[in-house]
């Protein structure tokens, strides 16, 4: 049976222990980035199909961001124990560390047919405030992750 996938973020949302970030601004911006990054997982991809395109701190989708703003409780998607290992991982970053991996991987993901020409870090420290070896640190922890977890972009 399709579950919906308003149902899907909802479960997503609770797993991931962010229900109450659902009341703020802050929290819905949270949610966003660890969306975004849940649905670079390849299981996770097949399930969060969302249009997505960047503003200055997190990837963003319309539909999504209208999701958020009236979700309820899910149904959690059978997944893999690798998928629920991601999962958690992400569940446990910070606001910082979902939005500059979010933006890396999205600044990633659109420039994929032309990576050797795309200086992330650059591009990052144009709207970013965080100094270039901040920037350069998530860069390689963000490298790290999409090998550990198959990532795709």
């Amino acid at each position: 049976m399709l579950v919906p996938k308003e149902k899907i973020v909802g479960a997503l949302v609770e797993k991931m222990g962010m229900k109450d970030d659902l009341k703020t601004t802050e929290g819905r911006l949270k949610i966003r980035s660890a969306i975004y990054l849940l649905g670079l997982h390849p299981e996770f991809k097949k399930l969060l199909n969302f249009r997505i395109w960047i503003l200055i701190r997190v990837p963003h989708s319309v539909s999504l961001s209208r999701m958020l703003s009236s979700l309820e409780g899910g149904e959690m998607p059978a997944v893999s124990e690798g998928a629920l290992k991601y999962l958690q991982f992400v569940a446990g970053l910070d606001s910082e560390s979902l939005e500059m991996l979010a933006s890396i991987f999205f600044i990633k993901q659109f420039s994929k047919n032309d990576p050797e020409r795309v200086d992330v870090v650059s591009i990052l420290s144009d709207f970013r405030v965080e100094p270039k070896e901040k920037i350069r640190e998530f860069y390689k922890q963000a490298l790290k992750i999409k090998k550990k977890y198959g990532l795709k972009l």
